[in-house]
């Protein structure tokens, strides 16, 4: 697969254990996505993104400090490229993603199946 062609992806979520999970996932299930970057907190994820340009974050939403949704509503306003998949164990927060254009809202522990999904969104 030559490079030009994969999707660049950010991973946010203050679970290390959370990201590599994800990052192991994205690398089996999902060959043309290439993780360029994580972070543990809203803030780094907000540097990382204005800074690397990925397609794509998959972001936590309950993490310390700001949320995930309060990083998706920055990201809206900055009028950033990125978008957004929803990776939480909290499904009341579904409605108010979609609302901020998110790509999907994937719940922890994430299915095989609906990773696959979202990444062909």
């Amino acid at each position: 697969m030559s490079e030009k062609s994969s999707i660049k992806a950010l991973i946010i979520d203050d679970s290390k254990q959370a990201r590599k999970l994800l990052r192991l996932m994205l690398i089996e299930l999902a060959n043309d996505f290439q993780v360029i970057g994580e972070a543990e907190d809203a803030e780094k994820g907000l540097r990382l993104i204005k800074n690397e340009h990925p397609d794509v974050a998959f972001l936590d939403i309950e993490m310390p400090g700001k949320s995930g949704i309060q990083l998706a509503e920055q990201i809206s306003q900055l009028q950033l490229k990125t978008k957004i998949v929803f990776t939480t164990a909290y499904n009341e927060y579904a409605i108010k993603a979609f609302r901020l254009s998110a790509v999907d809202y994937l719940l922890k522990p994430i299915q095989e199946n609906q990773l696959i999904e979202a990444t062909e969104k």
